[in-house]
């Protein structure tokens, strides 16, 4: 079994507190992420299957992670996504339940 999926997040902050010290703070990025999934399942008996998966996870980030500690004076351009492999590799039963 194969699948995906593409996603896009869209990030921005305004800056309504114009002033000649700091200037506009204003910004946007752009996030693009996919993530493929390949699987094959065997049946061994009726109750037993041999199943391999491996896909991918990506999450945007969100923006109160530029206010978590350590990250302020942060901006958009400092936020990256995250993103993992993930493996699985078997599951059923060897045998019946009581």
């Amino acid at each position: 079994m194969t699948g995906g999926r593409l996603q896009y997040s869209y990030r921005a902050v305004r800056d309504r507190l114009l002033s000649d010290a700091d200037g506009n703070n204003s910004s946007s990025v752009n996030f693009f992420g996919a993530t493929p999934k390949v699987g094959a399942i065997w049946q061994i008996t009726p109750t037993a299957q041999i199943y391999g998966n491996a896909s991918r996870a990506y999450q945007p980030p969100l923006l109160l992670e530029l206010t978590a500690p350590g990250q302020i004076p942060g901006n958009l351009n400092d936020l990256n996504p995250t993103t993992a492999w993930q493996f699985e590799v078997a599951r059923g039963a060897a045998w019946a339940r009581a």
